[in-house]
């Protein structure tokens, strides 16, 4: 698709935010092939040199991050487990490359499912931890990394210390239709019940929210959150009745990072 702008849309991109945010996903590999043909567009425009400065500020920022990272040689049973659960033993009895195909266990092939979904899944909660703002108060503490049934991240929630402040970079959702909104749901690990956090607005690429008392409490118990379509003023259910676009788990950092200064 052409990274095209038209002038209408010109004007958002000189916004501190709307930048910083680009940027940001920009260098972690985040945004979608349509934006990121879009901010190449703008790298390439005079006016907007701004973008290629903070495009290098988040390099710079989040480069140190593979050079502290220490290299760690895998053990040799690794391997040998990595080729269990493939059924990649050698069949030195068939000796038929057609008859060892047939004896793969393709539900295997899940594991690399799941590890790719959770390497990027660090990816992107290592760069929200990078990302956290100056003016914030303490440290990242919950994290939650939102992704649609191909693992592919929509939605990064996060909150820093006991400030009760639910912060959402919202990466991409889908569309919805005229009437319908998205409405955010936390499933309590202590009871399994899935309480609502309100709605999400439309067309927004980040979103701040006060949590009350009672919702910080669903956060600190909290399994997974998870996004539905709804209709526009939320579920009138009190739980989710529209089809889930995005789920995640929720992480507590603030136990590592304890763990981590001791």
């Amino acid at each position: 698709m052409s990274g095209k702008i038209n002038q209408q849309d010109f004007a958002r991109y000189f916004s501190s935010e709307v930048v910083d945010h680009l940027a940001s996903n920009y260098v972690m590999g985040t945004l979608t092939t349509r934006v990121r043909n879009r901010v190449d567009a703008l790298r390439n425009g005079f006016e907007c040199r701004h973008i290629n400065e903070r495009i290098l500020f988040w390099e710079n920022r989040l480069s140190p991050l593979d050079e502290k990272t220490p290299e760690l040689a895998p053990k040799a049973q690794t391997w040998q487990n990595i080729q269990a659960q493939l059924n990649m033993t050698p069949q030195v009895a068939s000796g038929s490359v057609q008859e060892t195909s047939k004896k793969f266990d393709w539900s295997s092939l899940f594991l690399y499912r799941w590890a790719t979904a959770f390497s990027l899944m660090l990816v992107v909660i290592v760069g929200v931890a990078v990302m956290q703002k100056p003016e914030t108060v303490g440290n990242l503490s919950y994290v939650a990394v939102l992704a649609d049934e191909n693992q592919k991240p929509q939605v990064v929630a996060a909150t820093y210390g006991d400030t009760q402040t639910l912060m959402l970079d919202i990466l991409e959702l889908p569309e919805v239709e005229e009437g319908e909104s998205f409405e955010l749901w936390v499933t309590s690990k202590t009871d399994r019940q899935t309480r609502s956090l309100g709605e999400i607005p439309i067309g927004q690429s980040s979103f701040n929210r006060q949590l009350t008392d009672a919702e910080w409490r669903l956060i600190k118990d909290s399994d997974s959150l998870l996004i539905s379509i709804e209709e526009i003023g939320g579920s009138a259910m009190g739980e989710p009745t529209g089809e889930i676009v995005s789920s995640g788990l929720c992480i507590r950092l603030s136990a590592w990072q304890q763990q981590d200064q001791a």
